[in-house]
This record gives structure tokens, sequence and C-alpha cells, in this order.
């Protein structure tokens, strides 16, 4: 694992203890995919078309609403656009990454540490 992403384990551990407080969990997927499956306590916005385009716009659009002084953890179906997300956010000075293989790793995380 490099120090770009986070593995959705670690993930859900830190949503279970008081690391939770310091982990902004943003998610890029499309809103009907938000609606039917999510990380607990995430934010969803929906720029995952933009993120397959390499059309930062619609995530810039929304940088006045993610918090500055924590890490973002990004997810997405599989790890991809999550990838290009965190990528930029990084450049624009968040502490921002990517949660590797994203929603399909979150679905092998263990459930009873959610």
């Amino acid at each position: 694992m490099s120090n770009t992403d986070i593995e959705a384990v670690e993930v859900a551990r830190r949503l279970e203890t008081d690391d939770a407080a310091e982990l902004f969990v943003l998610d890029v997927r499309k809103e009907r995919d938000y609606a039917q499956r999510r990380i607990p306590e995430s934010t969803n916005v929906p720029v995952y078309e933009d993120l397959l385009q390499y059309d930062y716009s619609g995530l810039e659009n929304h940088l006045d609403e993610l918090p500055e002084n924590e890490e973002i953890a990004v997810v997405c179906k599989a790890g991809v656009t999550s990838a290009r997300a965190a990528e930029f956010l990084r450049a624009q000075g968040f502490e921002a990454k990517s949660v590797r293989n994203g929603m399909h790793a979150w679905g092998r995380v263990d459930h009873d540490m959610q």
C-alpha cells in the first residue's frame, strides 16, 4: 500500500474508534449507488461520471464543503475514480487518500467492525 491510498479495513477500524473525528469519508459514486450501499457517516458528492472523463470541475465546486483539518478517504466502486479524486484533492492541499479497491473492498470488511 502506498501513502496515497488506504485499506477499507483501516477505514472501518478508524470509524469505530476515536480516530473517526479525524477521518472524512467522501463517496464520489452516483447518487443511486450511494443510496443502495454506503460507508456509514460518509458524504456523497456524485462526480463519478465527471471523473471518468478527467473532469474535476464538479469536485472543485464542492471543495468548500470538505474539511481542511481532517484526512479524507475517497471511495468509489473499485478505486479508480477515487484515486483520481484523491490526487486532485492532494493538489489542492487536502490530505486525501483513495480507499483501495473501493466499495468492492468495503464489502469484504468484517461487518462486525461496522
